[in-house]
């Protein structure tokens, strides 16, 4: 038997540990419908985009001097769609003429509606704001602005000409400026981010919790195609499972959202390395519940209490017994995962007996093998039968759909197996690789 040093146990919640950082890359698309209904949200129906008042003289010679107004505002939906790279936007606009001159009491008034179509490159700049820049502008009468004067019908098409191509450069720069004011990604990347690293369940028995650690965002050059605005995001991030639920852990500090990178190389396959703890806290229960039945078979011994811990290489169980047999075993082993086999087991295993009961200490000495075979082969079974829960969890929940807040992660799983096992200062860590092809949709809603 080897001496095994004791190891004093606190009440404090469990601590989430280092993960190494995983690689996600995933197309993200958004509908030009939603697009479009941004658009329409920030400008909605008769918004004035321009007005002005001039003072002129000679107007057809009715009179020395004339005002003459202006007012351009939205007048229908507009409409958003697409051509080769550039985004197209159709604006619905109705031009008021007002002119008042000494021979009217009133001034005369007439309105015409034209669409007006700007061809738009796009981009996310650094602030996650989307910028545009407006190649050309065009436009087309709807209807024409006429005014009557003395019974007279009089056509003002050539007059407003020159004036609404020379507005117009400023009405679409005026949109420019309202999409990049109201089409900003930062709110719901941020909404995205701060959701990221909520604890998210995704499972209830086991109960199983995720925790997500962002640590940054890369962004490839937007693309437009089949009526959907097109990018991919690399995010490096710490993934980890654990057994139980928030409440049993101390979470750590929210991060601030960084900057956008510009992604730099090839899109290559996501690779998550989720790291999985099973806290001692939640072994301890699993344990005590399962030797709970032993110790109805066995009426000279009780389990009073049983502890977990780690010590170097070496996982440590405590049992502590009342009654008879009252005293404290202490059993240690080397947890280790074998990748042919798929299991863990529990090298150099042996214990150790405290007790004061001379008849337990010739039992011990007689029956040791088989008992240290029994509790052996016991753990080794509460540990596999937890990683393969693991495994099984993590395999399930990255095989469908991921639901979160203004976001839907799909992936195509390629590669689901354990890796690695090691042991932290509060729990047995499994390391879990999950490779595939994922994509990223963005939901409807987001913004508001």
């Amino acid at each position: 038997m080897t001496k095994i040093k004791t190891k004093k146990q606190t009440g404090a919640k469990n601590q989430v540990g280092l993960t190494e950082l995983s690689v996600l890359y995933a197309p993200v698309t958004l509908k030009m419908s939603n697009l479009e209904g941004w658009i329409n949200k920030r400008l909605p129906n008769n918004f004035l985009f321009h007005e002005e008042r001039m003072l002129e003289s000679g107007f057809l010679q009715l009179a020395t001097q004339f005002d003459t107004a202006i007012k351009v505002r939205k007048y229908d939906t507009i409409k958003v769609g697409t051509e080769g790279k550039h985004l197209l936007v159709k604006v619905p606009l109705s031009v008021k003429l007002l002119v008042g001159h000494g021979l009217q009491i009133k001034p005369l008034e007439a309105e015409a509606v034209i669409i007006a179509t700007a061809k738009i490159k796009l981009s996310i700049t650094k602030n996650w704001k989307l910028g545009t820049k407006t190649d050309t502008v065009s436009y087309r009468w709807v209807s024409t602005p006429k005014f009557k004067i003395l019974g007279l019908p009089f056509n003002f098409v050539n007059t407003l000409q020159s004036t609404i191509t020379q507005l117009l450069p400023d009405i679409i720069g005026g949109l420019d400026d309202d999409l990049l004011k109201g089409i900003t990604f930062r709110e719901v990347i941020e909404q995205v981010w701060e959701t990221l690293q909520s604890p998210f369940k995704i499972s209830d028995e086991p109960p199983t919790t995720l925790l997500v650690s962002p640590a940054d965002f890369q962004l490839k050059n937007i693309k437009i195609k089949d009526g959907f605005l097109k990018t991919t995001i690399g995010m490096r991030l710490g993934v980890q499972t654990f057994l139980g639920n928030a409440k049993d852990i101390d979470l750590p500090a929210a991060k601030p959202l960084p900057p956008l990178q510009k992604m730099e190389g090839e899109v290559g396959t996501s690779q998550l390395k989720l790291s999985n703890f099973l806290y001692f806290a939640t072994l301890e229960k699993i344990l005590t519940q399962s030797l709970e039945s032993y110790a109805k078979n066995t009426k000279s011994i009780k389990i009073s209490n049983v502890k977990m811990y780690s010590k170097d290489e070496w996982l440590v169980t405590e049992l502590h017994a009342k009654g008879i047999a009252k005293g404290t075993i202490y059993f240690k082993a080397i947890p280790t995962y074998n990748p042919q086999t798929k299991k863990i087991s529990l090298e150099k295993f042996d214990y150790l007996m405290r007790t004061n009961n001379i008849l337990l200490r010739l039992a011990d000495k007689v029956s040791h093998n088989r008992f240290t075979s029994q509790i052996h082969q016991g753990l080794e079974t509460m540990l596999n039968v937890q990683a393969a829960e693991v495994l099984q969890t993590a395999h399930d929940t990255f095989s469908k759909t991921l639901q979160l807040k203004y976001l839907q992660l799909h992936t195509r799983l390629k590669i689901c197996e354990i890796t690695t096992l090691s042991l932290t200062a509060a729990a047995v860590k499994i390391d879990v690789l999950i490779a595939g092809d994922t994509s990223v949709a963005l939901m409807e809603g987001m913004g508001k």
